[in-house]
């Protein structure tokens, strides 16, 4: 499969087929570009969108997060003081038992 000077295989591309006068390669060159545009265009559009979507999203979690931490707090409280009491009551019948045993 070797070929001649002249003779060429209209299927394989030479290196200066591929390659423009500025030595870079001109082949695939729409595909790349389109994706180096998309993602340049996707981080400018997110550059600019970031720190209203931040402060959307601050503004949106303050009073959520709020309202979860005050429920937990209602809730913890609450079992708080179910343990208190039924520390207690197990006190209080371990002292009214030593009285009874006087």
């Amino acid at each position: 499969m070797s070929r001649s000077k002249g003779a060429r295989s209209s299927k394989l591309p030479l290196l200066t087929d591929e390659l423009g006068a500025s030595g870079k390669s001109s082949a695939a060159t729409p595909a790349r570009t389109e994706d180096e545009l998309t993602q340049r265009i996707l981080d400018d559009v997110l550059k600019r969108i970031e720190p209203t979507l931040e402060q959307r999203i601050h503004k949106a979690l303050i009073p959520a997060l709020t309202r979860v931490g005050q429920a937990l707090l209602i809730q913890l409280r609450a079992e708080l003081a179910a343990s208190l009491r039924e520390v207690i009551a197990r006190a209080v019948a371990e002292e009214l038992s030593r009285h009874r045993k006087r």
